[in-house]
């Protein structure tokens, strides 16, 4: 299919054109082919449908106008990539596809536009922001997949990150959820080259980094997923959450792929005492994912520590999933004869307590 041309006799313009015949009010439309399709099969069937209120495409590498065949003013969701839910699927979808084409959005169009997916390079994601006129539309949500790799552009730097977020900020002033994973299309970074694994401090995400997102107080979601652990200590995490009031959910790389054994020796942890900043000021979380077992400690967990630890838990009372790292790194707790064990999974929480007899 790479590479082909278009026409009228195409199989994939024959199958698409049938839904504007047969579905001319439909408002919502999801396709998931291969985005190396020709994307001229698609112009004629959005410009036919008038009442989309939800269009998912492809990440198209070339998007030149392909917005102005959307005759829909009543789109309230735009996105160009796949459903990104876990970085197993992020991994094996963005290998070779990714938008590498500035996107632009038609001036005065669009007003009713809620929610914005792009799978783009952090460059391009940047200068869509940048372009946007914050009061020319009602966009609240933002989801972004980055990809980068030996198949995808190179990681970007803290710098690129930062401007990114600043970008975001600026143009979506009313920003209620964001939604960004930098995925990796390797399965082993053991294996590659083109990942550094003797990384320094100056190479990670700071949560200096992430301070852009402070001043959107209406913030509901906040998810944020790299390669690399997030060096952030709790105190620093309180200065952000404490702004969210609306809080209800919170992922800050919870699971980083790059091995453990290569963080950085002076990297910030945010550790258990972190439980405690959220549970006060998020109290109505429903997800949270964050990094919390520090992978070079394997430490056994005080009874006074165990018990702030069910005590913030006990103040989150919505929560219903709840990921705290790599789950081997994940001790016992013990209480003299008795030893808990907390099983901690990235869907549910659920504890199993053991009694040990002599």
């Amino acid at each position: 299919m790479l590479g082909r041309t278009f026409n009228e006799g195409d199989p994939y313009h024959q199958l698409l054109s049938v839904i504007p015949q047969r579905t001319p009010n439909l408002n919502h439309l999801e396709l998931g082919l291969q985005a190396h399709i020709n994307i001229a099969v698609y112009d004629s069937i959005t410009e036919s449908l008038s009442r989309l209120r939800h269009l998912r495409l492809p990440p198209y590498a070339c998007l030149p106008g392909f917005t102005m065949f959307i005759r829909s003013d009543e789109l309230e969701t735009l996105a160009f990539g796949y459903e990104i839910d876990t970085v197993e699927q992020a991994r094996s979808l963005i290998m070779w596809d990714y938008i590498r084409s500035p996107i632009i959005l038609p001036p005065e169009r669009f007003p009713g536009l809620k929610i914005v997916e792009l799978c783009c390079s952090v460059e391009r994601a940047t200068e869509f922001f940048l372009s946007l006129i914050p009061q020319e539309r009602c966009l609240e949500e933002i989801r972004l997949c980055v990809p980068a790799g030996q198949f995808g552009p190179a990681h970007p730097s803290r710098h690129q990150i930062r401007e990114l977020h600043l970008a975001i900020v600026r143009s979506v002033p009313e920003l209620r959820k964001v939604h960004i994973r930098f995925a990796t299309d390797h399965t082993n970074f053991e294996a590659t080259a083109s990942v550094d694994l003797n990384i320094g401090l100056k190479d990670l995400v700071q949560a200096e980094d992430l301070q852009p997102f402070i001043s959107c107080e209406k913030l509901q979601s906040f998810r944020f997923y790299h390669p690399y652990p997030v060096s952030i200590n709790h105190h620093e995490l309180k200065d952000l959450v404490s702004h969210w009031r609306s809080l209800t959910e919170l992922a800050i790389t919870p699971d980083p792929f790059l091995p453990p054994d290569r963080y950085p020796l002076h990297m910030k942890i945010l550790g258990w005492p972190a439980l405690h900043v959220v549970a006060r000021h998020n109290p109505m979380l429903v997800t949270l994912e964050l990094l919390l077992v520090d992978p070079r400690s394997r430490g056994l967990y005080s009874p006074a520590l165990l018990k702030a630890i069910r005590k913030s838990l006990h103040k989150l009372s919505h929560l219903k999933s709840f990921d705290v790292g790599p789950l081997c790194f994940l001790p016992l707790f013990f209480r003299g004869d008795r030893a808990e064990v907390w099983a901690l999974s990235s869907r549910r929480l659920f504890t199993t307590r053991y009694i040990f007899d002599d």
